[in-house]
Protein backbone atom coordinates (compact mmCIF):
# COMPACT_ATOMS: atom_id res chain seq x y z
CA UNK A 1 0.00 0.00 0.00
CA UNK A 2 1.33 3.66 -1.17
CA UNK A 3 0.75 6.04 1.60
CA UNK A 4 1.73 10.00 1.21
CA UNK A 5 2.41 12.34 4.31
CA UNK A 6 1.31 15.79 3.40
CA UNK A 7 3.61 17.67 5.66
CA UNK A 8 2.82 21.31 5.97
CA UNK A 9 5.52 21.51 8.76
CA UNK A 10 7.83 24.36 8.03
CA UNK A 11 11.21 23.58 9.66
CA UNK A 12 11.65 26.61 11.86
CA UNK A 13 8.08 26.08 13.46
CA UNK A 14 7.52 25.67 16.83
CA UNK A 15 5.17 23.46 18.76
CA UNK A 16 6.34 19.55 17.46
CA UNK A 17 5.26 19.74 14.18
CA UNK A 18 8.08 18.85 12.11
CA UNK A 19 8.84 16.04 15.00
CA UNK A 20 5.03 14.35 15.01
CA UNK A 21 5.34 14.30 11.19
CA UNK A 22 8.97 12.51 11.08
CA UNK A 23 7.78 10.36 13.90
CA UNK A 24 4.81 9.68 11.93
CA UNK A 25 6.53 8.59 9.10
CA UNK A 26 8.92 6.71 11.09
CA UNK A 27 5.71 4.48 12.72
CA UNK A 28 4.22 4.08 9.30
CA UNK A 29 7.40 2.58 7.87
CA UNK A 30 7.35 0.14 10.74
CA UNK A 31 4.80 -1.54 8.97
CA UNK A 32 6.58 -3.89 6.18
CA UNK A 33 3.52 -3.98 3.64
CA UNK A 34 3.16 0.09 3.63
CA UNK A 35 5.49 2.10 1.11
CA UNK A 36 5.57 6.00 3.09
CA UNK A 37 6.54 9.12 1.38
CA UNK A 38 6.57 12.37 2.63
CA UNK A 39 5.62 15.20 0.70
CA UNK A 40 6.79 18.80 1.60
CA UNK A 41 6.70 22.39 0.72
CA UNK A 42 9.48 23.46 3.00
CA UNK A 43 12.70 23.14 0.76
CA UNK A 44 14.93 23.11 4.19
CA UNK A 45 12.54 20.10 5.04
CA UNK A 46 14.94 17.77 2.61
CA UNK A 47 16.32 14.77 3.92
CA UNK A 48 15.20 14.89 7.41
CA UNK A 49 12.47 11.66 7.16
CA UNK A 50 14.72 10.05 4.49
CA UNK A 51 17.62 9.97 7.65
CA UNK A 52 15.73 9.95 10.80
CA UNK A 53 12.82 7.57 9.23
CA UNK A 54 13.90 5.85 6.48
CA UNK A 55 11.15 7.31 3.83
CA UNK A 56 11.24 9.13 0.84
CA UNK A 57 10.96 12.63 0.75
CA UNK A 58 9.34 14.71 -2.40
CA UNK A 59 9.24 18.24 -2.55
CA UNK A 60 6.20 19.89 -3.81
CA UNK A 61 7.00 22.82 -4.87
CA UNK A 62 9.48 26.13 -4.14
CA UNK A 63 9.24 28.22 -1.53
CA UNK A 64 7.24 31.91 -2.80
CA UNK A 65 4.91 30.93 -4.81
CA UNK A 66 2.07 32.81 -3.89
CA UNK A 67 -0.12 32.38 -6.99
CA UNK A 68 -0.14 29.09 -6.34
CA UNK A 69 -0.93 29.44 -2.59
CA UNK A 70 -3.76 31.73 -3.55
CA UNK A 71 -5.23 29.23 -6.42
CA UNK A 72 -4.70 26.39 -3.66
CA UNK A 73 -7.12 28.47 -1.17
CA UNK A 74 -9.48 29.61 -3.67
CA UNK A 75 -9.76 26.15 -4.94
CA UNK A 76 -10.68 24.90 -1.36
CA UNK A 77 -13.20 27.23 -0.21
CA UNK A 78 -14.62 26.91 -4.13
CA UNK A 79 -14.89 23.31 -3.58
CA UNK A 80 -12.83 22.47 -7.21
CA UNK A 81 -9.60 21.02 -8.92
CA UNK A 82 -7.60 23.87 -10.40
CA UNK A 83 -4.99 21.99 -13.11
CA UNK A 84 -3.02 25.30 -11.70
CA UNK A 85 -2.05 23.69 -8.55
CA UNK A 86 1.23 21.56 -9.37
CA UNK A 87 0.85 19.78 -5.81
CA UNK A 88 -2.77 17.63 -7.49
CA UNK A 89 -0.47 16.82 -10.06
CA UNK A 90 2.45 15.42 -8.08
CA UNK A 91 0.60 13.46 -5.89
CA UNK A 92 -1.49 11.91 -8.57
CA UNK A 93 1.85 10.47 -9.87
CA UNK A 94 2.73 9.14 -6.83
CA UNK A 95 -0.50 7.10 -7.07
CA UNK A 96 -1.34 6.49 -3.27
CA UNK A 97 -3.64 4.74 -1.74
CA UNK A 98 -4.08 7.33 1.06
CA UNK A 99 -2.62 10.29 2.39
CA UNK A 100 -2.45 11.61 5.81
CA UNK A 101 -2.65 15.38 6.26
CA UNK A 102 -2.90 17.83 9.28
CA UNK A 103 -3.84 20.69 7.16
CA UNK A 104 -5.46 19.93 3.60
CA UNK A 105 -8.32 18.05 1.79
CA UNK A 106 -6.29 17.32 -1.46
CA UNK A 107 -7.10 13.48 -0.19
CA UNK A 108 -10.64 14.86 -0.84
CA UNK A 109 -10.00 17.14 -4.25
CA UNK A 110 -8.05 13.57 -5.40
CA UNK A 111 -10.84 11.15 -4.59
CA UNK A 112 -8.05 9.24 -2.85
CA UNK A 113 -8.54 7.77 1.05
CA UNK A 114 -6.91 10.81 3.91
CA UNK A 115 -6.72 10.52 7.41
CA UNK A 116 -6.83 14.31 8.58
CA UNK A 117 -5.27 15.10 12.01
CA UNK A 118 -5.68 17.94 14.27
CA UNK A 119 -3.75 19.41 16.78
Amino acid sequence: MRVGILNSASVTDHGGGLQYMISLAAGLRSFPDLDVTVFYDDPRFAGFCEADAGVRTVALRAGGERFAALVRAVSTVANVHSPLVGRFNVLREHGLDCIVTDSSLVGFHLGIPFVGTSA
